[in-house]
């Protein structure tokens, strides 16, 4: 798992950082850690880069608030976590708002930003570790379900565009292959497509568009649903 830190005080960015490298001392799961000492700094960072799956945020923070770096965050990657560590209580109820998992206040005991962590880390596993392994022309290819963006049925195929691997052609029908990945993350859009919601960044009237700034066409009965099932996948 990848966490990104940004604070503008210089102390309280080496406190949390201390916090999350003695966190992951005692984790096998691999965690890099990158800190950014100005919210203007991250921003930089964020342009058209995948760099991290917690954000571990200031919000009171000059040029780039931390506010306003969760809401590019959240339009940018969806499924990021975003966690607030701040002095203000008083940005809570706009913190949950960009859908923060947790809302902490500097100086509480150290076990609250260890039970954060420990959720967020719970969560990334789940999305992380689960794939389908797909056999065609005696090939045969494991792809995790976080690389599937959609799947289609194509002229008689069924084509499943990833995020690394590209387009793939399976064998199972378009029913089989949603019945076997049996994810509430995987849904029809219509019958011949069912997408991803983990890469889905907007819903609008008729289309989503998707992370990869490719636009889709949704069934009109399908759209209230459609955006019912984000709400529930998205919350922290």
């Amino acid at each position: 798992m990848r966490i990104a830190i940004c604070d503008d005080d210089t102390n309280a960015l080496l406190n949390v950082r201390r916090q999350v490298e003695a966190y992951a001392g005692t984790k096998t799961e691999a965690i890099q850690i990158k800190a950014y000492a100005s919210g203007k700094e991250l921003w930089f960072n964020l342009e058209d880069r995948d760099i991290a799956d917690l954000f571990i945020l200031d919000i009171e923070m000059p040029e780039f608030d931390g506010i306003s770096l969760a809401e590019i965050i959240r339009r940018q990657k969806p499924t990021a976590m975003i966690l607030f560590y701040t002095a203000h209580a008083q940005y809570a109820l706009q913190g949950y708002q960009v859908e923060a998992i947790r809302y902490i206040l500097k100086g509480s005991d150290p076990s609250v930003l260890t039970e954060a962590l420990d959720y967020a880390l719970s969560r990334y596993q789940r999305i992380t570790q689960q794939s389908i392994l797909i056999t065609r022309n005696h090939i045969s290819l494991r792809i995790p379900y976080t690389e599937i963006i959609y799947a289609t049925h194509v002229a008689r195929q069924v084509r499943i565009h990833t995020v690394t691997m590209g387009e793939v052609t399976s064998s199972y029908s378009l029913q089989e292959l949603f019945d076997c990945l049996n994810d509430t993350r995987f849904f029809y859009i219509d019958r011949g497509t069912f997408v991803n919601l983990d890469h889905v960044s907007r819903v609008e009237s008729g289309s989503l568009k998707l992370t990869t700034g490719e636009v889709l066409f949704v069934s009109r009965r399908n759209v209230t649903e459609l955006k019912a099932a984000i709400a529930r996948e998205w919350r922290p």
